[in-house]
């Protein structure tokens, strides 16, 4: 496989500059709130997998995780099946979710982080997969849901929209924007947010997987 960047000579001819200016938002407390009980989460399962000699601690980031959970693939598929081991394995795929779970409250928002961790808890009823079992049993976890779950009644929304709207609403007279998002939930929600503010718009979506929606 050849990997090729902006910056290798045959491509850097066809690059044009690209101006970014980055635009923080502040998290809302609420948010702060749930982060803390998903983080509490994932770094008591990361200590106990420390524990057992399988893992460097709470400070791992996500590619360091994914690459762990390789290797322990690897021993138990070489026959290794001893309770430490085996215990890890579902550790670091618990660990795994709730990562997920972080990434989407801090980049996408209330109703996707609650819409995964509610497929996690409803999964777990009947999922033989001890970590999905474990997670959703978790003190941390069944938090976290319960918050997003009282936050979503309040209709508090991540604060990316609300300066969405801002940025659109400055410039939609004489400028046309596109705006890119990760998830159909996100891109239903920003429809639904500029619709309300009377701004034009129209949603495009990839691959048709879910529900016939997207292209061919």
């Amino acid at each position: 496989m050849d990997v090729r960047t902006e910056n290798d000579p045959d491509v850097k001819p066809y690059i044009q500059d690209v101006k970014i200016n980055w635009i923080k938002v502040d998290f809302p407390e609420e948010f702060k709130q749930i982060h803390k009980f998903l983080k509490d989460c994932r770094d008591s399962k990361l200590l106990e997998a420390k524990k057992f000699g399988y893992c460097k601690g709470v400070g791992m980031y996500k590619g360091e995780l994914l690459q762990l959970q390789g290797e322990l693939q690897r021993s138990l598929s070489q026959g290794l099946r001893d309770f430490e081991l085996l215990r890890s394995v579902s550790l670091i795929a618990e660990t795994l979710k709730v990562e997920h779970a972080l990434e989407l409250l801090e980049s996408q928002g209330i109703k996707q982080t609650h819409t995964y961790l509610k497929k996690i808890q409803t999964e777990a009823v009947t999922s033989k997969v001890k970590a999905v079992q474990n997670l959703a049993m978790d003190l941390n976890f069944k938090s976290a849901l319960y918050l997003t779950e009282e936050i979503m009644e309040k209709g508090i929304k991540h604060p990316k929209l609300a300066k969405l709207q801002e940025i659109l609403e400055k410039s939609r007279k004489d400028s046309k924007a596109i705006v890119f998002t990760q998830f159909r939930d996100s891109a239903e929600e920003i429809v639904k947010q500029l619709n309300e503010a009377g701004i034009s718009n129209h949603i495009f979506v990839g691959q048709a997987k879910k529900n016939g929606v997207g292209f061919s």
